[in-house]
């Protein structure tokens, strides 16, 4: 299995610096990524609207840190809330109410009609028995960097949505991204994932938009190690630093 992927793409130009971007990964949260801008869509359009409500039911809570998963069974949120959880605090109970709602086959079809050919949603988060039975969900960095270039030309998502979108992912918190180290002080909208393969191997993801001088630049990365932890995350993260600097130019 290839142990590093990473993709770095100018949004304006197209030129892009990459390995193993077309690989397929275990996707771990980045799968979020696709549920929520098929929400915003669905909002979009009027067929759902933020206010909406949703109770949370016992076959959607999972154990996590997230405000939703922390919750009580037949508490009631909001559609706005379940999609800032997602996105924003990598709530699992909320994606699991969102896939509910939506269904495998509607969110499937909506990441195939993005282009995205090699990411699917299999099973909901946390569902270790799906996963027992080879039941997993996927993504590669070509399909992230597709569905962020399509979004950032309005072809998903009217502007002032996009712009909200966006704004769901930026994070304070910048302890455990790799791109953080990679772009100290900019401005990044980005989600990541981590998930424990069969082989007990940790994979790491984490992918969003970076700006650099008013440019747009798609930025991710996939890799697995024995265990993830900050020690890990800076190395990987000087890493990719120095690769990127190597090819600053063609980059650019």
């Amino acid at each position: 299995m290839q142990k590093c992927g990473f993709l770095f793409k100018n949004l304006t130009t197209g030129k892009s610096l990459g390995c193993a971007a077309e690989k397929r990964w275990p996707a771990a949260s980045l799968i979020k990524i696709f549920i929520a801008l098929l929400v915003f869509r669905t909002v979009e359009k009027s067929k759902l609207r933020w206010k909406d409500k949703f109770v949370l039911d016992f076959s959607s809570k999972v154990d996590g840190l997230g405000k939703i998963d922390r919750a009580k069974t037949g508490k009631l949120f909001d559609l706005r809330e379940l999609t800032q959880a997602m996105l924003d605090q990598s709530d699992n109970s909320s994606t699991n109410l969102l896939i509910k709602h939506f269904g495998n086959r509607n969110i499937n079809a909506f990441i195939c009609s993005l282009g995205c050919r090699s990411s699917v949603l299999k099973r909901k988060m946390g569902d270790e028995k799906a996963r027992k039975a080879n039941k997993e969900n996927y993504t590669s960095l070509r399909d992230l960097a597709l569905a962020f270039d399509k979004l950032l030309k309005n072809k998903i998502l009217n502007e002032k949505n996009t712009g909200l979108f966006l704004r769901m992912m930026v994070k304070t918190d910048s302890s455990g991204s790799v791109l953080a180290k990679i772009f100290p002080g900019k401005k990044i909208a980005r989600k990541n994932g981590i998930i424990k393969n069969k082989d007990g191997d940790y994979i790491f993801h984490e992918s969003g938009i970076v700006t650099i001088k008013n440019e747009k630049y798609f930025a991710g990365v996939s890799f697995k190690d024995k265990k993830i932890n900050k020690k890990s995350l800076k190395i990987a993260g000087e890493k990719l630093s120095q690769k990127l600097k190597e090819h600053y130019l063609a980059f650019r």
